[in-house]
């Protein structure tokens, strides 16, 4: 299991951009790509930099609709439809407080509410964190509104909005064809700079992300796709057809098995009452703040297979990097997450000395290293798990269920005056018997309790001893 790093969530970024260059007018462009350098190796491209605003951005519509490089943050807010004072002005989010954490005065990329399924569109502005006992308001018209006593989040509330003409804009254009079927659609700057956006399989014209690979197939571009499910069915007693369960605003291609190995085209939607097995055959009643689930027939069956593309290395030095190979040669780094894209198995990068893949971590000291694919991010604890029999110094567990964790370099963290998660020390796996508590008393867990390994920081392992790669247009921690 890998750490999330809050970096850009574009699916790829094309690494023969190079360093900025000049424009026309002679002047330097304003947006420049944040990426990795190695000697021999062309760049990995891991976001943009605003050289006028000194933030990172991504492209996202904003409030009118228009393509702008908006500043992003460090934790992913879900609405909530809540507001934090009586005119219902100020929207409050949910963030994980486990996970991420805003940093006040940093202006943020914020999610609109959405009408009609329209796509989603962003305001500008800075956040705060509410008090656990800060009123709530929500409705029309607006009144105060109890907390959810269901949540664990933290609530985070707009403190100041902003005007986001202040961004940069772009229009989205045709990149490079990485095959018959898939392309990049890049974002076209006024300046003439271009970043890449996201795949789209021109066959069905719908968004496709990557998925796989295996060491034996090459990865492939999956568009958003239903799964049969059996338990759902039209009528109030499960004894109608199956229907599949969609998000409203979703906007899926196929229903398909859960091999992948049969698609189906869309059958008409139901509108009707929905019963599942689950629910003791009782309604389905489910929603989002978008609307209720829509559900769907399943059609006939298509032809329809998953696109597959080129995976290839280039460099020649002591690091080659991982890419997608299209028409004309062009070389796209796969970007995503630093750490890897979620089901992503090969790694970025391969060190020409040991053969092995690496991924490039973030040290105590602000460098970029390339750690072996295998490691582990240990960012926070199992509130319920602990490595001693009085129950009271804190245990980790092993994400990897199939292998054991015992020697694997595991990367902690901790979070830094800013609020920021950064690493704080490498250190080997070591296994421990695991404790908990059961009954308010202390006693250890058995492999039925929980069937994975439990460790804590054990032998601390140098950072030097993995390749260096040379950060450009990175920001430091805390900077505005």
């Amino acid at each position: 299991m890998r750490s999330r790093a809050l970096i850009v969530t574009s699916l790829l970024v094309a690494t023969g951009c190079g360093r900025p260059l000049v424009t026309e007018a002679g002047a330097a462009p304003r947006l420049v790509p944040w990426q990795l350098e190695t000697e021999g190796t062309p760049p990995l491209v891991v976001g943009i930099y605003d050289v006028k605003e000194k933030v990172h951005c991504r492209f996202l519509p904003d409030e009118a609709g228009h393509l702008r490089c908006l500043p992003w943050g460090l934790a992913e807010l879900h609405e909530t439809r809540m507001f934090s004072e009586p005119t219902c002005q100020k929207a409050v989010y949910e963030i994980d407080p486990t996970r991420e954490a805003i940093v006040p005065g940093r202006a943020v990329a914020m999610p609109l509410p959405r009408r009609n399924c329209e796509p989603r569109r962003y305001g500008v502005g800075t956040l705060k964190t509410l008090a656990m006992d800060a009123p709530l308001y929500s409705g029309s018209p607006c009144v105060p509104v109890e907390r959810p006593a269901t949540t664990t989040s933290t609530f985070v509330a707009v403190d100041d909005a902003q005007t986001p003409v202040r961004w940069a804009t772009g229009t989205e254009v045709d990149g490079p064809r990485l095959s018959r079927r898939v392309r990049v659609r890049q974002i076209e700057t006024a300046e003439g700079a271009r970043f890449d956006q996201r795949l789209v399989d021109e066959s069905i014209q719908k968004t496709c992300r990557l998925i796989g690979p295996t060491e034996a197939a090459s990865p492939q571009c999956k568009p958003d796709i239903l799964f049969t499910e059996g338990g759902t069915h039209e009528g109030s007693d499960c004894s109608g057809p199956a229907v599949i369960r969609a998000d409203v605003c979703s906007d899926p291609a196929f229903i398909a098995d859960y091999g992948l190995a049969t698609f189906h085209l869309l059958g008409t939607k139901w509108t009707g009452p929905v019963s599942a097995v689950a629910h003791g055959c009782g309604p389905v009643n489910h929603s989002t703040l978008d609307g209720p689930d829509v559900f769907y027939e399943t059609g006939s069956v298509t032809p329809f297979e998953l696109a597959a593309l080129d995976l290839q290395t280039s460099g020649t030095e002591q690091l080659a990097l991982r890419g997608l190979r299209g028409e004309g040669g062009a070389f796209v780094g796969i970007d995503d997450e630093i750490f890897g894209p979620a089901g992503w198995i090969v790694p970025r990068y391969v060190e020409a000395k040991t053969h092995q893949g690496c991924d490039p971590v973030w040290t105590p000291e602000g460098l970029v290293r390339c750690l072996p694919t295998f490691f582990i991010a240990a960012t926070s604890t199992i509130d319920f798990l602990f490595s001693d029999p009085a129950c009271q110094h804190a245990a980790f567990i092993c994400p990897l269920p199939a292998t054991s964790c015992g020697g694997i370099p595991v990367i902690f963290s901790s979070r830094d005056a800013h609020g920021e998660t950064r690493p704080s020390s490498l250190n080997e796996a070591k296994l421990v018997q695991g404790y908990g508590w059961k009954d308010n008393v202390c006693v250890a867990f058995t492999g039925v309790d929980y069937p994975y390994d439990v460790f804590v920081p054990g032998t601390a392992l140098p950072w030097d001893t993995y390749p260096q790669l040379a950060e450009i247009n990175g920001r430091p921690s805390g900077a505005p």
